[in-house]
């Protein structure tokens, strides 16, 4: 599904973005009529720790408004469990839009800010057990941590390789092969 006009039903992804998802296009989940249940989930996305557009909680919520079971965060090279994340206005210039447009949505919600030494503002990202106390619902949502290690190959090549269920707060930094990665991590 692709947009090509701002809508408030869409997430806040930049302009030049190809790619959104409008809450009202997505389906939520229903019981199948054999009994057997299915979880509905995601297990690849960012946020604005690292490139995504969503601060932890807005991700969160998306996928629980729209009746998904799960999600995992995985941003690049950062497993937030209880991770201290902030990110800087002044090195991320567009996180001031996206939050702007996040806290209007959901005010309740808005992220942690302080200001720097220079001026800028960095605004305090929920960590994973945090956004779990406040979203999680046994049996209907749940919030996973998780991680995308981005390597080098040999070739130049970029490499990518999630973990899921990451339970420990680390960050790294690419290494010269998967397997070194995985070590470093």
């Amino acid at each position: 599904m692709s947009a090509t006009i701002p809508s408030e039903n869409y997430l806040p992804f930049e302009e030049e973005a190809t790619i959104a998802i409008p809450y009202s296009d997505v389906t939520p989940y229903t019981e199948p009529a054999d009994g057997k249940h299915w979880y509905r989930g995601n297990t690849h996305i960012h946020t604005l720790v690292s490139d995504g557009q969503a601060t932890t909680m807005e991700s969160a919520l998306l996928f629980k408004n729209i009746g998904w079971n799960f999600i995992y965060l995985t941003d690049h090279n950062v497993a937030h469990v209880n991770l201290d994340c902030w990110v800087n206005s002044a090195k991320r210039p567009s996180a001031q839009k996206f939050i702007e447009r996040f806290t209007k949505i959901y005010p309740d919600y808005a992220p942690e800010q302080r200001t720097e030494e220079d001026g800028s503002i960095s605004y305090r990202m929920d960590t994973i057990g945090e956004v779990a106390n406040r979203l999680d619902e046994p049996d209907k949502f749940m919030i996973l941590p998780g991680c995308e290690i981005g390597v080098n190959s040999l070739n130049g090549d970029d490499i990518h390789c999630n973990i899921l269920n990451a339970n420990i707060a680390f960050k790294t930094k690419p290494q010269a092969d998967v397997p070194a990665n995985l070590n470093y991590a």
